[in-house]
């Protein structure tokens, strides 16, 4: 699946589609006989009931991690905007070490997302070691304290869900139904005008179903909307510029309405070393 991970999901449905309807203009099949209906019959159901048990899994994970990070990520802001009431110094010193936190987990992918463990237990360390001088800052102190405590246990959750990754040999079998259903439908095509339409339309349509299980399994389906932007929201919100890595905004997953300045990350050695990393401020 490493080849297909990294290949554009509007790729692979073109090409395949292009493929397919040369292949059902140029191909006549045998037909339709009781005994390859009774087959593909078989082969449909079982790739149907796959494929949609899967996406439901896939959905409810992503659901799950997005509102984990959502609620650690308000948990962020609600210890920044309370340190305001220990003074500026450590409001900055605060806001120095989210903005590594955060950058931590943009850089890493986001099943890796243990990487960012490191930076947040200095996040999690400095709140800890706070003196607390008045009684409105022991309450906000103790309220931090269970913010943290909160985020520790989201920070757990969303590392134990993006490992619940399907296995190779549940990709093997999904696409093996695949294939036995691809061959069957084109072994059914007569060469009629409705079976040509036909065959060009369940072939593409279940590639692109086997297309969205692929980005909900790596979690990178309508992750613009569900990552990206709530990132970006925060940053801002803590008076930071917006950070982004240079593939994010060549694959065009972020799309700003109005023009802003961010920060753009270029890593010029294999993942996962960031050494050398650059960060440059540019207006997109």
């Amino acid at each position: 699946m490493n080849i297909l991970s990294r290949t554009k999901g509007k790729v692979i449905i073109i090409v395949l589609g292009i493929v397919f309807i040369a292949a059902a203009i140029v191909y006549k099949g045998s037909g339709a006989n009781t005994s390859t209906s009774n087959l593909m019959s078989l082969s449909t159901f079982m790739f149907g009931i796959f494929v949609a048990f899967a996406i439901a899994n896939a959905h409810g994970k992503i659901r799950k991690i997005n509102e984990a990070i959502n609620d650690e990520e308000g948990n962020t802001l609600f210890i920044y905007k309370s340190l305001s009431l220990w003074g500026e110094e450590v409001e900055q010193q605060a806001q120095s070490l989210i903005d590594d936190y955060l950058i931590d987990q943009i850089d890493y992918y986001l099943w890796d997302y243990k990487y960012s463990s490191k930076s947040f237990m200095r996040l999690f360390d400095f709140i800890v070691q706070l003196d607390c001088k008045n009684e409105a800052q022991k309450i906000l102190y103790g309220n931090m304290i269970n913010a943290l405590s909160d985020s520790l246990k989201k920070r757990k959750q969303v590392e134990s869900l993006v490992n619940e990754r399907m296995m190779p040999v549940e990709w093997l079998s999904v696409l093996s139904l695949l294939l036995v259903d691809i061959i069957y439908v084109f072994n059914m095509n007569d060469g009629s005008l409705i079976n040509i339409a036909a065959t060009i339309l369940l072939s593409v349509t279940a590639i692109v179903f086997i297309v969205i299980l692929r980005d909900l399994d790596a979690l990178s389906w309508k992750e613009s909307t569900w990552i990206w932007e709530p990132l970006d929201n925060l940053f801002k919100e803590i008076g930071l510029l917006p950070y982004y890595p240079d593939d994010v905004i060549k694959a065009g997953k972020i799309k700003p309405t109005t023009k802003e300045k961010i920060r753009l990350a270029t890593y010029p050695n294999r993942y996962p070393d960031m050494s050398g990393k650059i960060v440059s401020e540019i207006e997109i």
